[in-house]
């Protein structure tokens, strides 16, 4: 009996001992098994902890609260991020904190980028309104009219672009819309700044210097006489706008400084020398093109941008009176094949010139049936809110345009 005592002692002592190295050698591999996830968690994070990031997909936003973290929003795939660069992070971490917005957001919805692509904040020259944008709980930012960020918080912004069915507002370093039926405008007083109540558009031709091709025509500029002009507007401190700040501008949806000037380029013969010189002065500007004769790809880059001066409506003596312009008489299947001919070659542009300067309400009418939303002639004075968008008016430059000259133009 003892003996059988005595085994089964043995026995169950053994299980057990065999049982507890098996929990033990559990245990460890546990730990083991932990250490490796926590090494793997923190090279993840290392990796993924840089300057710049991009959301992978609808990224949701997130504020800490004491040890939690609660929703706060959503932002939309594709979303370039900076993050906080002075955050501490350990192997328990699961969130990052943004640069630009009062959020935090899982380092799982990111992946790192080399740099942040350049937006376009050209915004930031213009004057706000002397309105605030506000919302209440919630407030959902459009692009393109599509939702890219979602926060269930008000804001209360300062008003950038009077739009037709949209606020824009600076957000998080970007130019954000809010749809007007979500928001309302509350009157608050933004800035100082004189306002531009007209703005001088200058319209250069040619193009030549010591070494070019002869030009003997009076609207044939020197290089050296160009770059005076530039030097005053540059020294000036004139903003070089685009043609959508035009358009914006003359709508009334926009407040620009006092100091703004659009400079425009004729025709596309002689004018390289022109792109030339506005692009070493990193200075923006729009080349009018003739598109049977000369390519987009010619003079395009990230200073000029080229829109249309017809296909092939810039010839002589089709039309009575003045230079005979065709676009004022020739049969309209025509004019508009042409027209659509220049905008399938000009990544659809919606801004044109006359050629010569001339016009007609037929040539008007069968420009806005094109497709076309603004264009330009002559007329020697500035540009008001509130003209009309199909017959803006522009200064000739001619090759006695002193400084002097340009000065009383833009001023």
């Amino acid at each position: 009996m003892k003996r059988k005592f005595l085994i089964s002692t043995i026995f169950i002592v053994s299980v057990l001992i065999f049982i507890a190295s098996v929990v033990i050698k559990q245990e460890e591999k546990f730990k083991i098994q932990k250490m490796k996830e926590k090494e793997k968690h923190l090279i993840t994070l290392k990796e993924k902890y840089q300057p710049y990031v991009k959301t992978l997909k609808n990224a949701k936003l997130y504020q800490k609260d004491g040890e939690t973290y609660q929703e706060k929003g959503l932002l939309s795939t594709l979303w370039e991020l900076s993050l906080e660069q002075d955050f501490i992070y350990d192997e328990n971490t699961l969130y990052f904190p943004l640069k630009d917005l009062p959020y935090y957001i899982s380092y799982q919805d990111i992946e790192p980028i080399e740099n942040m692509t350049l937006v376009d904040q050209r915004y930031k020259n213009y004057i706000p309104f002397d309105y605030n944008i506000v919302t209440d709980n919630k407030t959902t930012f459009y692009q393109d009219n599509q939702v890219v960020l979602e926060i269930s918080e008000g804001i209360n912004l300062p008003l950038i672009i009077n739009d037709d069915d949209y606020y824009y507002v600076e957000y998080a370093n970007h130019l954000l819309g809010i749809k007007k039926d979500e928001a309302k405008q509350v009157e608050h007083h933004n800035s100082d700044l004189e306002k531009a109540t007209a703005i001088a558009t200058l319209n250069y031709h040619f193009f030549y210097n010591d070494t070019s091709e002869a030009c003997n025509q009076s609207i044939c500029i020197h290089t050296d006489l160009f770059k005076a002009h530039l030097d005053y507007l540059k020294n000036n401190n004139f903003y070089d706008m685009k043609m959508r700040d035009m358009e914006l501008f003359v709508e009334g949806k926009i407040n620009l400084p006092k100091k703004s000037v659009l400079i425009t380029i004729d025709d596309g013969w002689l004018s390289d020398l022109g792109r030339q010189v506005l692009t070493e002065y990193k200075m923006h500007a729009t080349m009018f093109l003739i598109t049977l004769t000369y390519e987009m790809e010619w003079f395009e880059n990230e200073y000029i941008e080229v829109h249309s001066h017809s296909d092939n409506l810039h010839y002589t003596g089709e039309c009575s009176g003045g230079q005979g312009g065709p676009i004022r008489c020739l049969p309209r299947e025509m004019i508009l094949a042409d027209l659509k001919t220049t905008r399938e070659k000009l990544k659809q542009t919606t801004y044109f010139c006359y050629p010569f300067y001339e016009y007609n309400q037929y040539a008007v009418d069968l420009l806005k049936e094109a497709g076309f939303t603004m264009a330009f002639i002559g007329g020697g004075r500035k540009v008001k809110i509130g003209d009309n968008k199909m017959l803006l008016p522009r200064y000739a430059i001619q090759n006695y345009t002193s400084v002097n000259a340009l000065a009383n133009m833009v001023n």
